[in-house]
């Protein structure tokens, strides 16, 4: 005989738990009465996880009721879309993370008057468009819980291990420098006026840094979010944020290749510090925006009609404030006639080869185009690593528009930059440049000559590329392999041998880029 079950469940919040009490009502298949049985299960608003391993938010969680438990439930699902990339395993431990943080930040409010746990959860939302790994949301999500309760560094390794702990000292320890104790966002006024201390400030960041990568990227995706929400400090306050960005963080960006993070970066900074040249050079462009988006729309749609055979998207940009402004400045021509102020960007699948042919086709396209224009950054990438063909044709009223046409993995690189492959390994969690950084901490006498070291050799004229058994040297940028041959590798290079980049033949007149692999092999 079979037994037909029918389940009534009520919910009620009692004492800081769940309720939830089952009625079920069972009934015999040949005959009319029934049975009931009611089942009541408690189920702890906050995890026992947390009350369990962290003791030190347990008065916080005696303030907790549902309304505070649907606040995290809809910050949760507003995360769960760029966060999808992450394996289900991991999203349960940022939402563990994300209930930590609601916690700590409890009661705690910005400068703007909005909850504090805003700021991690924008930040954590910048870095979700890169794809970055779970430790680093994690850490995203926990980077300013030190300074702002009473939970303890082993409390955090306890729950989420070693890796998170450590980024969050880090990231500890480069706030205490920068950040007020009464302020969570203004650079503090008496420590950064003098230029020691700035430095030593400068120095501690790019050393903690160089212990573990994704510092760098929290860091920068922490900076984003205060340059966004400057409206709300005083004028100088803000000039020294924006000083400081286009000083540090821009060019920081720009060596990793985060091309999106320095764009904002330099408008942000640009529309702070120079009101007027920005308002001036966004109105221009501004004022233009229709005829451009004529332009983009009318050569986009030839190209999609053209290469309908072909798997690609294909979209188009003006160039960004600041960008159209320092290059007219630097070329002194206006910027409506700049060649660049508008691009059509095509990525394909992964075909470098066939990037060529659509330039070839682009070319048959617009028989008028510009000839010192075609850049092959495919075959000569830049020194951050960016590849791409670019070319510029001349439309039927003589306005120029760039082209450039990348595979999807080389148009990734060229948003988000390394982190586009960064592998987060226990033994290798470093980029190569950074473990220079370690070096010269070592060689140098003061904060002063470290700075300048950081400066002069790393944010603007050096790249670093591995050599055999291991080892990281920083060149010059635009060395050839034969100044490496004559230089630094003429201790190890044996006659008879041939020298490869990245496995590959190159000829002695060859320019490593930035993370190159340098190798000698005995035979072809």
């Amino acid at each position: 005989m079979y037994c037909f079950k029918s389940i009534i469940s009520f919910y009620v919040i009692i004492s800081k738990s769940l309720v939830i009490t089952k009625l079920y009502s069972h009934k015999h298949k040949n005959l009319k009465r029934c049975s009931s049985v009611i089942e009541i299960e408690t189920i702890p608003l906050i995890p026992n996880t947390i009350t369990n391993k962290i003791p030190s938010l347990n008065s916080t969680i005696s303030h907790i009721d549902q309304y505070d438990m649907l606040i995290i439930d809809s910050i949760y699902r507003g995360l769960e879309k760029p966060l999808r990339y992450l394996p289900k395993n991991d999203l349960t431990t940022v939402r563990l993370a994300l209930t930590i943080s609601y916690l700590v930040y409890f009661n705690k409010t910005l400068e703007s008057g909005e909850m504090f746990i805003n700021h991690p959860i924008a930040v954590t939302t910048i870095l979700a468009d890169s794809k970055v790994d779970a430790i680093t949301i994690i850490s995203s999500l926990l980077h300013d819980s030190i300074e702002k309760s009473n939970i303890t560094y082993f409390e955090i390794e306890s729950l989420f291990g070693k890796n998170v702990e450590n980024i969050v000292k880090c990231i500890t320890k480069i706030t205490e420098l920068t950040y007020s104790n009464k302020a969570q966002v203004p650079i503090q006024e008496d420590y950064l006026n003098t230029k020691t201390m700035k430095n030593e400030y400068i120095r501690h960041m790019f050393l903690s840094m160089a212990q573990d990568s994704r510092i760098i990227i929290i860091k920068l995706a922490e900076r984003l979010h205060f340059m966004r929400t400057l409206q709300h400090l005083k004028k100088e306050q803000k000039v020294k944020i924006s000083l400081e960005t286009m000083d540090i963080y821009s060019p920081l960006a720009k060596r990793i290749g985060i091309w999106r993070y320095v764009q904002e970066f330099e408008d942000l900074s640009f529309k702070c510090l120079y009101p007027t040249a920005y308002n001036n050079s966004f109105h221009i462009i501004h004022n233009r925006n229709n005829s451009y988006s004529h332009y983009i729309e009318d050569v986009c749609q030839k190209i999609s009609s053209k290469l309908h055979y072909i798997n690609f998207k294909i979209s188009g940009r003006t160039k960004s404030v600041y960008s159209a402004w320092k290059k007219s400045e630097k070329n002194q021509i206006k910027i409506e006639d700049l060649r660049d102020i508008v691009a059509i960007r095509i990525v394909i699948e992964e075909s470098p080869e066939l990037c060529y042919s659509i330039i070839d086709i682009i070319h048959s396209m617009w028989k008028t185009h510009i000839p010192d224009s075609f850049k092959d950054y495919i075959v000569n990438p830049k020194k951050n690593g960016y590849q791409s063909l670019h070319t510029t044709i001349i439309l039927e009223n003589n306005f120029p528009i760039e082209i450039q046409v990348k595979t999807r993995d080389m148009h990734r690189i060229a948003t988000v930059g390394t982190a586009a492959h960064w592998k987060y390994k226990p033994s290798s969690n470093t980029l190569p440049w950074l473990e220079i950084i370690k070096d010269w901490n070592n060689t140098v006498n003061s904060s002063t000559e470290f700075v300048e070291l950081i400066q002069k050799e790393l944010l603007y004229s050096r790249i670093f590329v591995f050599i055999p058994n291991g080892q990281v040297i920083s060149i010059k940028r635009g060395q050839t392999l034969y100044d490496l041959i004559q230089g630094p590798l003429s201790n190890i290079i044996q006659n008879g041998r041939y020298i490869t980049l990245n496995g590959k033949i190159k000829t002695i007149n060859y320019c490593p880029n930035n993370g190159d692999v340098i190798d000698f092999v005995d035979e072809l």
